[in-house]
């Protein structure tokens, strides 16, 4: 509407900054839809893979109870005092993996971010928007130029409507 407004008052160069600022909006939106659209399947996989693992780790802690519940009345038939020693060394040992765990995520991370460099350099949108740049082909998306020719457009439409005579 303001864009519109500034082309009426006849200012092209405010007219052109909000029509700039319209075409970078609607690329935003579009990358927004298609990244939304290309990472939903994967995100569904995630959201599943961690209420399996939530599941798994419920179970575990049942079993670890469990255990824990059995071997305190085993020690306490023989009336002999629950060692420590054990215990500590399974927690050093989770304690071990968690860390070589977190550690690996951060080589992922980092593999997957190289990864996605190469992707986007290489992607055939990248490669046609390049082209499209230099003229071959019709441009994936609009430009200040695009959205100032559609507002005149829907403009002069207003005013030729507006003029027409009332029957």
């Amino acid at each position: 509407m303001r864009v519109a407004a500034a082309l009426r008052a006849g200012d092209e160069t405010l007219a052109r900054e909000g029509a700039e600022a319209i075409a970078a909006l609607e690329a935003d939106r579009d990358s927004y839809r298609a990244a939304k659209a290309l990472f939903e399947p994967e995100i569904q996989r995630l959201r599943d893979y961690v209420a399996q693992a939530q599941e798994r780790l419920l179970a575990v802690e049942r079993g670890r109870r469990l255990a824990r519940a059995a071997e305190s009345i085993r020690v306490m038939r023989r009336g002999g005092v629950e060692e420590e020693g054990p215990h500590r060394a399974t927690l050093s040992e989770a304690e071990a993996t968690l860390s070589r765990l977190r550690d690996r995520q951060v080589e992922i991370r980092a593999a997957d971010e190289a990864l996605d460099e190469l992707e986007a350099a290489s992607r055939p949108e990248t490669i046609a928007q390049k082209l499209a740049s230099k003229g071959f082909g019709p441009r994936g998306r609009a430009t200040a130029d695009d959205v100032l020719s559609r507002l005149r457009a829907r403009a002069e439409g207003v005013a030729a409507t507006s003029a027409a005579p009332q029957a």
